[in-house]
């Protein structure tokens, strides 16, 4: 049976395979055993072509998180990935790296440019940030602030029924530089960084060609395309790219003709790659910010030899579990609870919660399933930390329940495990004691 490759990577925070790089250059064990096999009814499916939905939007950083929250939501019915440009804020983050439907990534030194997509249909191949240029002095040309390190963001998924990989990349050129296809007046410092960021840009895809077979770049590029085509400048995004043999989303699009682009009356929000898309839309009822999103659709053929991995099973380790109270030294017990996947390239769980009624909402202080959401199936542990009682009262018990499987199926009896809060301070309890936590 051929695999679809590694085990889906859930990125609920950023994992150690996201790597921060320089300067143009990519940044114990569970036993399989005792796992039950998948169902002998499982069985690989060969599977044919299907498209990939791309969508890009600049939701502007002074958007208020109400309104990025209502954008978001409007537009991810109408795309499978989305790279958004100048988010700028913690919550917003947040409320993407929340939604567990979707996969996320940004740089780890940047907040204004990550990409989001849809998990159940890639697996992550890898995800990373290329720096494309360093902060600089423009002595003033775009006001007092200087430019900052300009990043892009890359993943390279694995699309699920065809078994199509390619890279995605996400870029946010310096706004300002550009005018109707030439340098802007007065600001040579500014255009000398656009085109640096271009030329930086046009290496990345370089450099993804050589892993990836299908490459696609998009983003906010601040220059119409409609002008840089007429213009043509060898330094500019169109020169660049369709050296590259890439062809812009925009290039014999009806939107060319139009009085409204993606900002203003310009087409500056592109994606471009080395087919033409089957359609694209211009989502101009998405009005919170001063850009409108764009999608494009494109067609994917199946991959050589590629056939879907069947079904695989999950379950906890140990469906019981027990751990001291230590509350004499104010520390919080933590449980951690271990995950099996009896395959980890065919499936994964996509969460986990406490059952409803098993135990007083007081008794735990934090959950965190971040380590879930990663590339190593040997750290595959749920982990929930509990507050400590201020009086004796017994040992307690609640249980905690894996939920949202994709293509994997529950192990009976071990979807669920009892966890035991043993109670120290009771008088004779015998259990040791908690030691200090270090100073």
């Amino acid at each position: 049976m051929t695999r679809p490759g590694p085990r889906p990577a859930l990125r609920l925070l950023l994992t150690g395979a996201a790597l921060v790089v320089p300067l143009l250059a990519p940044v114990g064990a569970l036993s399989a055993d005792a796992v039950p096999a998948a169902p002998s009814s499982s069985r690989a499916t060969t599977v044919g072509p299907s498209s990939l939905r791309l969508g890009t939007y600049n939701i502007r950083s002074g958007v208020s998180v109400a309104d990025f929250k209502k954008a978001v939501d409007a537009m991810k019915p109408r795309a499978d990935l989305i790279g958004f440009q100048e988010l700028g804020r913690n919550e917003k983050n947040a409320y993407l790296k929340a939604d567990h439907d979707w996969g996320y990534y940004r740089p780890p030194a940047t907040q204004q440019n990550p990409v989001i997509w849809r998990r159940d249909l890639f697996d992550v191949v890898s995800s990373r940030g290329y720096l494309l240029t360093q902060a600089r002095d423009l002595g003033g040309e775009l006001g007092a602030a200087d430019e900052t390190d300009n990043w892009a963001t890359v993943v390279r998924l694995r699309e699920r029924a065809s078994g199509q990989v390619f890279s995605y990349i996400n870029v946010h050129f310096v706004h300002g530089a550009v005018q109707a296809g030439k340098p802007t007046p007065g600001r040579p410092r500014t255009f000398a960084l656009y085109v640096d960021q271009v030329k930086a840009a046009a290496e990345v895809v370089k450099a993804e060609r050589a892993v990836s077979p299908t490459v696609y770049i998009g983003g906010d590029f601040n220059i119409g395309y409609k002008a840089d085509d007429k213009v043509r400048d060898k330094r500019l995004p169109y020169r660049r790219f369709t050296a590259l043999g890439m062809t812009s989303i925009w290039k014999g699009s009806p939107y060319l003709e139009a009085k409204k682009g993606t900002h203003a009356d310009a087409l500056i929000d592109q994606i471009w790659t080395t087919a033409a898309p089957a359609s694209v839309h211009i989502e101009r009822d998405i009005t919170e910010s001063d850009h409108v999103p764009a999608a494009a659709t494109y067609d994917l053929a199946q991959a050589d030899g590629y056939t879907q991995a069947a079904v695989g099973t999950i379950g906890f380790k140990d469906t019981a579990v027990a751990v001291q109270e230590c509350n004499k030294t104010w520390q919080h017990p933590t449980f951690r609870f271990k995950v099996d996947l009896g395959d980890p390239e065919i499936g994964y769980v996509r969460d986990a919660r406490m059952v409803p009624g098993s135990a007083p909402a007081s008794v735990v202080r934090k959950y965190d399933f971040s380590a879930l959401w990663d590339d190593d199936p040997s750290t595959n542990t749920l982990t929930v930390e509990i507050n400590p009682d201020k009086i004796a009262q017994g040992d307690r018990t609640f249980d905690v329940q894996l939920i949202d499987p994709v293509n994997a199926d529950l192990i009976t009896g071990r979807d669920v495990v009892r966890a035991t809060i043993l109670d120290d301070d009771a008088e004779g309890s015998g259990y040791p004691k908690c030691t200090a936590p270090p100073k």
